[in-house]
């Protein structure tokens, strides 16, 4: 019984017949956030510090952020000179909260947003590295803070691969030196 999924756990086995114990969760409430329904939100990073979600609107070339103690969201417009049609990342920088890398098209660049801006706001990003393949699609940093980025091919009006086995994943140090890690590769499943 009780108000908690998790309160009435109890020994169980797994898949391989091995008794195994599901440790109690306390289970956080979850709420719907008060932002614009987006064609396509991605990338949600949680900014600890500001007590915010950071994400971005693929489509539109946004950043957006809300703050979930205020309510209060920003949007930042990537203003790119229409080179790419889709940002589909965006990670802050560790020891500059206020930088950003984000993946816009085939170029992975760094814009400022700080929560001093205008809640609408346009900024032109710096790029840092171009693909020669295709766009960026997705991106994380592993636990030594390198970022590890992958790239799309090109879909067709149906959400289709165009082409097959010509995607990339790309690892960035610290210094910004770019390794192709893994190559010939398709991003898109079905």
């Amino acid at each position: 019984g009780g108000d908690d999924c998790y309160s009435d756990l109890r020994p169980t086995s797994n898949y391989l017949g091995v008794e195994s114990s599901i440790p109690a969760v306390k289970m956080e409430k979850v709420e719907k956030l008060a932002v614009p329904c987006l064609p396509v939100g991605e990338g949600p990073h949680w900014q600890e510090d500001l007590q915010a979600l950071l994400f971005v609107d693929v489509f539109a070339k946004k950043l957006r952020r809300h703050f979930i103690n205020t309510g209060r969201s920003q949007e930042l417009y990537l203003d790119d000179g229409d080179s790419a049609t889709h940002v589909s990342m965006v990670i802050p920088v560790e020891d500059d909260p206020e930088m950003m890398v984000v993946a816009l098209g085939k170029n992975l660049s760094v814009v400022h947003w700080s929560v001093d801006d205008p809640d609408i706001h346009t900024t032109k990003p710096k790029v840092l590295h171009t693909t020669t393949d295709h766009r960026f699609n997705d991106a994380k940093c592993d636990p030594q803070g390198r970022l590890w980025a992958g790239t799309m091919c090109p879909l067709d009006d149906k959400g289709k691969a165009l082409e097959y086995n010509n995607s990339s994943l790309y690892k960035f140090d610290h210094d910004l030196v770019c390794t192709s890690w893994v190559k010939k590769v398709t991003s898109v499943c079905y």
